[in-house]
């Protein structure tokens, strides 16, 4: 029996696809928009962290916390229930 993956693919069919160019420009471009978003993300908290600490009279310490909430609490679920529902 081939060996085949949680979809259903054999593993033939895989490294079949993996060799077409269709595939490898389907991969960098999701490469390519995942990097984009993570560098957005931080661009725009880099640029929103001192008027937003000033307004709410947040502490290094706070701030800090605050975005390591966002990022590693509230990024995944979000993206987990977009993307695993």
């Amino acid at each position: 029996m081939a060996n085949s993956n949680d979809i259903g693919e054999t593993t033939e069919s895989i490294v079949q696809k993996s060799k077409s160019g269709k595939y490898r420009i389907f991969l960098t471009a999701t490469a390519f928009l995942g990097w984009t978003m993570v560098v957005y993300e931080w661009n725009v908290f880099g640029l929103l962290l001192g008027p937003v600490s000033k307004i709410l009279h947040l502490t290094s310490a706070q701030v800090g916390f605050l975005l390591a909430g966002i990022q590693f609490i509230m990024v995944p679920i979000v993206f987990n229930w977009i993307f695993y529902r």
